[in-house]
């Protein structure tokens, strides 16, 4: 998938970081590796169901929020053999 990318012409804000082959092969630790080099005030985790709202949702959240106030999780949906939890 690296090789792909370098096929689109991303603006210069992206930046592709290769996460070192190592055990456990998760999402979290490919997050926990990558925080390394964020920067900014917002850090930002889209997935595929994800709506483009839910960002500018936070931010409100944020902005009414006390300052030791880290971090947000919404609402969770699951959808199992066809049945809405």
């Amino acid at each position: 998938m690296i090789k792909e990318i370098v096929l689109y012409n991303l603006p210069s804000y992206f930046h592709v970081i290769s996460v070192p082959k190592s055990l456990p092969s998760t999402k979290p630790k490919a997050l926990n590796y990558a925080l390394e080099y964020s920067c900014g005030e917002y850090l930002v985790v889209y997935d595929a169901e994800d709506k483009p709202e839910q960002l500018l949702k936070a931010l409100e959240m944020f902005k009414n929020l006390p300052l030791e106030y880290a971090c947000l999780q919404a609402k969770l949906n699951f959808i199992i053999k066809m049945r809405i939890f």
